[in-house]
């Protein structure tokens, strides 16, 4: 079978194509592949998004690992199938029951409502083709049995048996849950018996006082009888009420468009005031690509409002958390926005809280919120504040409104979370794990947004401040050694790697996002960045302008982040993978961003920046670092180099060159033999791989 053959062979891994700018320069052809050389792939799909397998002779007398072990692992996020591209592509073994339980396809209409997935679209998806070694189950998790080891889908019940579970499911919006729930029936009776309450209180005002045990007779059963008249309505919870949607999927995001457009054609002179209104609440860059996905679906900008949340995370510190808001930290960010908001027509409400959810026979009706601090400008005329006595309200306004798209920081699932409560798994926000992203169940390992390294591990950051995909490839690393080694470790070499310390995670983390208007949205910044931690050797180069503002920070001379909104794209896998070099990488960027009339992000995309997007370009780097350090090392051995330049060499070796003047000393300390060495290991890089550089390189 197809199965068997390809057990045999060894999948191709894609690799991205580099693509220069127009009329800059030019990638050495590839020949035309016709489409009877491709067997009739190309008419059929149409494009060349398609799995390469391929064996050799010496692939075929290599011994493979037949791994048979049950992995299974329930999410579809970019740790996920970082993990299963991990282990399918492994050469030395093969994987044969890869099962993944996920209820959301991943297909093109997640661009329309959500960020742009930037490390995992759908070509590499057709690439990788998961379907041919993986089991995908459409569905969700129901409950778990850590003694019988198997999973209960919500799917009829099936049951799906493991060796290893990894838990990576995605975190979801949940803002819905906490509010409360109000009627306009309910209103209403309460009107009316604060008006009985205070008809009654005028006539007992009228009678004098002392009239006798007769009249202290009346008030206990007029008191009885208004306890009687007690109102008990019992309301059901705010995601049963029509017009309510937590966004967390295209679907939801579908549904809530459907819903809209129902609204604007159905024609009743009876409709209540601003039911037609859409509230979006959040402050994450969904919030302002679901604006966007409404807009392109044709919805009346005068009809959408927007109103930030205005809360805290509870697993992220506050510095950090505002990396991964909207704005990114960005005030610059944050004007250009609102400005295009305001340009359509969106109405931006600032910042606020909603607490409840009104509504009218369970169609939403309006929302009660309150206004965040610093609110500038005035609020339309329809929203009204509700005072001590008016609606049981003080302190919140009223926002009429038919429909309320949530889209606020997102938490762990309730389902998730039950069946972590439910299998006794330790919690603290997050689910714990310990270095080898094991729970305390051994076979059961997680990953990813809804997981955290437990405290004995050191001040590590929660995963989700982390690049998903080196998460995917750390836990695939570890399973593999846990599965494939085990048999052939002894108990000394096990016990000797079982002190070993976890290894710190570097790749940049990045948000790719189309906010409304066309504005192309990018951050990205490494892991140990923060925007609070800037001293005097912290550089920043920064530029605003009609069409696009940028920000770029370096702190002792390393690239930490990058901001940019625009008009014109930018290309988020070449500046992502910018970060975390010296500037001395960068071809001189300090002096090109002094001219104020160059484009800085524009020239880091030029061709001569192609090298370093290269997937080999890291290796390439890490052999002449190694080569640089055994020199220094010698140097500390002999004695050769006094204390103060052997200080500047370390300095040399750890990219901690503060600016150009201290770098031409560094670089004068090196023997001239070394300095043809590193250069002749440059040509040779750009020899070996003239295939995916320009000519002009």
């Amino acid at each position: 079978s197809s199965q068997l053959l390809l057990d045999e062979m060894l999948q191709v891994a894609p690799r991205k194509i580099p693509a220069p700018p127009k009329g800059k320069a030019k990638c050495v052809p590839w020949p035309a592949l016709s489409d009877k050389d491709a067997g009739g792939m190309l008419s059929k799909r149409g494009n060349l998004d398609f799995a390469l397998f391929l064996t050799t002779a010496r692939l075929l007398h290599e011994p493979r690992i037949a791994v048979n072990t049950r992995i299974v692992v329930v999410g579809a996020t970019q740790t996920a199938l970082a993990f299963l591209e991990s282990l399918i592509s492994n050469p030395g073994a093969n994987f044969r029951s890869l099962t993944m339980i996920s209820p959301n396809e991943k297909n093109g209409d997640s661009e329309k409502f959500f960020p742009i997935d930037s490390e995992y679209p759908e070509q590499k998806l057709n690439r990788l083709a998961f379907g041919a070694r993986v089991k995908i189950l459409k569905s969700s998790i129901k409950s778990l049995d850590r003694e019988k080891k198997f999973v209960v889908l919500d799917d009829n019940c099936t049951l799906v048996p493991y060796d290893h579970l990894v838990l990576s499911a995605a975190l979801e919006d949940h803002s819905e849950q906490p509010l409360s729930v109000v009627s306009q029936f309910y209103l209403n009776e309460l009107k009316r018996k604060a008006e009985d309450a205070k008809r009654k209180a005028e006539e007992l005002a009228k009678k004098e006082a002392g009239e006798g045990d007769d009249d202290e007779e009346e008030e206990e059963k007029d008191e009885d009888e208004e306890e009687e008249e007690d109102i008990k309505i019992v309301e059901p919870p705010a995601s049963q009420i029509s017009g309510v949607f937590s966004i967390k999927n295209p679907q939801n995001a579908q549904e809530c468009c459907e819903m809209i457009q129902g609204k604007e054609e159905k024609l009743d002179v009876r409709q209540r005031p601003g039911s037609k209104n859409v509230l979006v609440y959040g402050s994450t860059p969904n919030a302002l690509t679901m604006i966007r996905g409404l807009l392109d679906q044709g919805v009346d900008a005068s009809r959408i409002f927007w109103l930030e949340e205005e809360s805290s995370s509870s697993v992220v510190a506050s510095d950090i958390d505002r990396l991964f808001a909207w704005h990114a930290g960005s005030q610059k960010v944050e004007r250009m926005v609102l400005m295009s908001l305001r340009k359509m027509g969106v109405i931006s409400l600032g910042k606020g809280r909603i607490y409840t959810v009104r509504h009218e026979e369970r169609d939403l009706s309006g929302i009660h919120f309150k206004p965040g601090a610093g609110r500038r400008g005035k609020y339309p005329h329809f929203i009204k504040q509700l005072t001590e006595g008016q609606d049981s309200v003080e302190g919140l306004s009223l926002f009429p409104c038919g429909v309320l798209a949530c889209c606020a920081r997102p938490n762990v699932s309730e389902t998730m979370y039950r069946v972590i409560a439910d299998n006794s798994l330790v919690y603290d926000g997050r689910l714990v794990v310990d270095k080898d992203f094991k729970t305390h169940d051994p076979f059961i390992l997680s990953a990813g947004t809804m997981a955290k390294f437990s405290r004995k591990e050191g001040k590590m950051l929660p995963m989700e401040c982390y690049n998903p995909v080196e998460v995917g490839f750390r836990v695939a690393e570890r399973l593999i050694d846990s599965i494939v080694t085990e048999q052939e470790e002894e108990d000394d070499d096990a016990h000797k790697t079982k002190g070993a310390r976890l290894r710190g995670f570097n790749a940049p983390v990045a948000t790719v996002a189309t906010y409304p208007g066309g504005l192309n949205f990018f951050h990205s910044h490494i892991p140990s960045y923060s925007s609070s931690k800037k001293n005097k050797d912290t550089h920043i180069i920064e530029r605003e302008g009609r069409s696009q503002c940028y920000n770029m920070v370096f702190n002792n001379g390393i690239l930490q982040s990058i901001t940019y909104i625009g008009q014109e794209s930018v290309s988020s896998h070449k500046l992502q993978g910018i970060l975390g070099l010296p500037f001395t990488y960068l071809n001189g960027i300090f002096e090109i961003a002094k001219d104020k009339k160059t484009d800085v992000m524009e020239f880091l995309q030029k061709t001569w920046s192609m090298a370093l997007f290269h997937d080999r370009f890291q290796s390439a780097r890490q052999k002449i670092n190694a080569f640089v350090f055994d020199w220094i090392q010698d140097i500390a051995a002999n004695g050769s180099k006094n204390p103060k330049d052997l200080e500047l060499l370390q300095q040399l070796y750890e990219g901690n060159a503060k600016d150009p003047k201290s770098l031409s000393k560094l670089v004068a300390l090196l023997p001239e033999e070394k300095k043809q060495y590193i250069a002749r290991e440059c040509v040779n890089f750009c020899k070996k791989n003239l295939n995916h550089l320009p000519y002009d390189m």
